[in-house]
């Protein structure tokens, strides 16, 4: 189990598998999952930054617009 991702090794470690081969493949299908999720987690994460960036701008631009309003009163 040295040098696999900590997270994968104790996803293995707690099935109980007979032979060396169930634990390899299981480690290969729980890696690809969870390499998966990390890729998705990568595009949710960007995506959301995303958003949020769009939404300053849109708070940045209403407060512009109030405090000229302000001023011309």
């Amino acid at each position: 189990m040295t040098g696999i991702n900590p997270t994968i090794a104790l996803l293995v470690y707690v099935k109980i598998l007979e032979t060396l081969q169930a634990v390899v493949d299981a480690t290969k299908n729980i890696e690809v999952g969870y390499r998966i999720i990390q890729r998705n987690r990568a595009k949710s994460n960007f995506a959301m930054q995303q958003l949020i960036e769009g939404g300053m701008e849109v708070l940045a631009t209403t407060l512009e617009k109030i405090l000229l309003k302000r001023e011309k009163e």
